[in-house]
């Protein structure tokens, strides 16, 4: 996601990788006026909406008959005050398996894996449900913070952000779909 200069609008980037092998086999690109202005605990309001149009773009059979097989968004998951964050909401809404992988702590206090590759810290919510990971997915760089949005285990969000992060912080998909992103908004 990009946004323009003035906060008014909103332009989503959707890229296809296959998986394990992480090329790319399609892209769309969605622009959108925002009509619910951005409030903290609402981003999926405010940007939801463009991300689905982009998703829908994508071709029905490029998914196959029942969607895509996994769905990686940027921002928070059920790791959010209310339980519901965009993966969570985007994914209940498409049916379909979401991640969620910020750059930013979702935590003020987080325990941080050692500094090996593949290394995480498993974060629990007040009920004691594993809720997030802090994940190492460059050696010696700072984490990322993964959170299961709808549809999976945290063990395996963890497991799908390693590999779909093979040479670069941020997983591939999302970082392609954000260089797709800020290049259209670039163009506007």
């Amino acid at each position: 996601m990009s946004f323009s200069k003035s906060q008014d609008e909103v332009f989503a980037g959707c890229v296809s990788f296959s998986f394990p092998e992480m090329e790319i086999q399609k892209t769309a690109f969605h622009k959108q006026k925002i009509s619910f202005p951005y409030a903290p605990g609402f981003f999926a309001f405010s940007v939801g909406p463009a991300i689905l149009s982009a998703i829908k773009k994508m071709e029905r059979s490029e998914f196959g008959s029942c969607g895509p097989d996994l769905i990686i968004f940027p921002g928070r998951g059920i790791a959010h005050p209310r339980g519901l964050g965009l993966a969570s909401h985007l994914g209940v809404l498409l049916r379909s398996p979401t991640i969620a992988c910020s750059k930013t702590p979702l935590w003020r206090d987080y325990p941080e894996p050692s500094l090996k590759k593949g290394a995480h810290v498993f974060i629990q919510g007040d009920n004691k449900k594993l809720i997030g990971a802090v994940v190492r997915t460059r050696e010696g760089k700072k984490p990322v913070f993964v959170t299961p949005g709808h549809k999976i285990s945290i063990q395996t969000a963890v497991g799908v952000m390693l590999q779909c992060s093979p040479r670069y912080r941020v997983p591939e998909p999302l970082r392609q779909a954000h260089i797709l992103a800020k290049k259209m908004a670039e163009t506007r």
